[in-house]
């Protein structure tokens, strides 16, 4: 049976997405690591934490100072697009500016001068709630955030999902996956292998 280049293209990208960008149904988190760094308080560790979703590694950002998980555990998530409805989401649709803000300091800020990881991770935790303890210090955080002013907005967050506690218990994280034109040139390649050994085999 034969297939045309347009079909093949559209059934291996359709691959990758469903690869990174996971199913809606029975998402499973787990969290099994830390990278060592602390906040300023010097209580909790910060972004990135490290775990597997559905069993895919990923690297996860927090973004929510008000619940605690705890390494080696798992629960299952609902994965949500930050380009998407924020329904499932902890602040909902209403949270769509905070989501992109935190999203923007975690992927797209370009740190300088004294901002060091604490900093963005803190200030993260600020956006989301203010009066978290973890928060802190508050004018540190004051002042990135002016800095970056609306930087982080009219960007395309398609590639960003957050996960949702089904049960709101643990902490909700996000995380970032391959941009889609990333993914259609990884599909290219892969498109350009499978024609050159069709026409290995042909010519063999």
């Amino acid at each position: 049976m034969l297939i045309s280049f347009k079909k093949l293209s559209l059934v291996v990208l359709s691959i990758l997405v469903l690869g990174f960008a996971v199913s809606a149904n029975a998402d499973t988190l787990y969290l099994n690591g830390v990278n060592g760094q602390t906040d300023p308080t010097g209580q909790v560790y910060i972004s990135p934490y490290y775990g597997t979703l559905n069993g895919s590694a990923v690297s996860l950002y927090c973004v929510d100072p008000n619940h605690d998980s705890s390494l080696n555990t798992h629960w299952n998530v609902n994965v949500t697009p930050l380009s998407g409805s924020l329904s499932n989401t902890y602040l909902g649709t209403a949270g769509l500016n905070s989501y992109q803000e935190a999203a923007y300091l975690f992927f797209y800020y370009h740190p300088s001068g004294n901002v060091t990881a604490q900093l963005i991770q803190a200030a993260v935790w600020y956006i989301m709630n203010p009066n978290s303890s973890y928060a802190v210090p508050a004018d540190q955080i004051q002042s990135l955030l002016n800095a970056i002013a609306s930087s982080w907005q009219g960007l395309d967050y398609s590639n960003i999902l957050i996960l949702s506690d089904t049960n709101k218990a643990n902490q909700e994280f996000m995380v970032r996956v391959p941009e889609p034109t990333t993914l259609l040139l990884l599909g290219s390649g892969l498109i350009g292998l499978w024609v050159f050994r069709r026409k290995f085999r042909v010519k063999g």
